[in-house]
């Protein structure tokens, strides 16, 4: 033990006792942890359990795309016909009926409505809208309410539209305030077995390839694809 005039055996002291806090595996350690792989419920386009973001411009079809998404899981169908399939992406579906949920705060119901019906939903069962009902992530006890309500429904995938609408952060711009909200956001929820998947604005003068806001909302996702 360090005396007390000792100011360097003393920090060292410090040191040890503030790194007991964290653990840190050796790779065999890390090899031999009992967790579930990341699943792909659509191949290199959707992980699960995780949060994604879709962006794009006005007109890039982003919310009908995720509308198209939903339906196709649902039906146990492949999101690409075998001729457009993209380079990186598997034609096979996953193997189960996927349940979603469409948090809707941009459009309202007379055109979600519109939206899926042109997309003829026959033998869908359990997908679900929640439409312009101004709930947030900001709303702790909301939140919690609604893991609850998906593992009773057996949802396991949640789909937003948009970001800024969700998160109603004072600022997209802060980086310190995005990382805390979506720190919390994303662990509440992939550690219930639920993902996330927001639509966002790409920022401006971007083509559409980067996300509107602070740098840790494409930081704190583990996929973001451009539309």
């Amino acid at each position: 033990m360090a005396e007390i005039g000792d100011v360097e055996g003393l920090k060292k002291e410090a040191g040890k006792e503030e790194m007991k806090k964290y653990q840190i595996y050796e790779v065999r350690e890390l090899l031999a942890l009992d967790i579930e792989p990341v699943e792909w419920l659509i191949p290199w386009i959707l992980p699960h359990p995780c949060i994604t973001a879709w962006s794009g411009l006005f007109g890039s079809y982003k919310t009908f795309f995720t509308l198209w998404t939903m339906l196709r899981m649902n039906l146990v169908l492949p999101v690409f016909a075998p001729y457009e399939t993209p380079f990186f992406e598997s034609n096979e579906p996953y193997p189960k009926r996927i349940r979603s949920l469409l948090i809707e705060e941009e459009n309202g119901l007379r055109l979600t409505k519109s939206r899926v019906a042109g997309l003829k939903n026959i033998g869908v069962q359990d997908i679900y809208y929640m439409v312009q009902q101004g709930i947030s992530f900001s709303n702790k006890a909301a939140v919690f309410g609604l893991i609850d309500w998906c593992k009773e429904k057996g949802v396991v995938v949640v789909f937003f539209d948009a970001f800024s609408s969700m998160f109603e952060l004072k600022s997209e711009n802060d980086n310190a305030e995005v990382a805390r909200q979506m720190k919390w956001v994303a662990q509440t929820f992939t550690n219930n077995g639920i993902s996330l998947l927001f639509l966002h604005h790409p920022a401006k003068n971007s083509e559409g390839n980067s996300l509107r806001g602070a740098g840790e909302i494409t930081g704190r996702v583990d996929l973001h694809i451009a539309f």
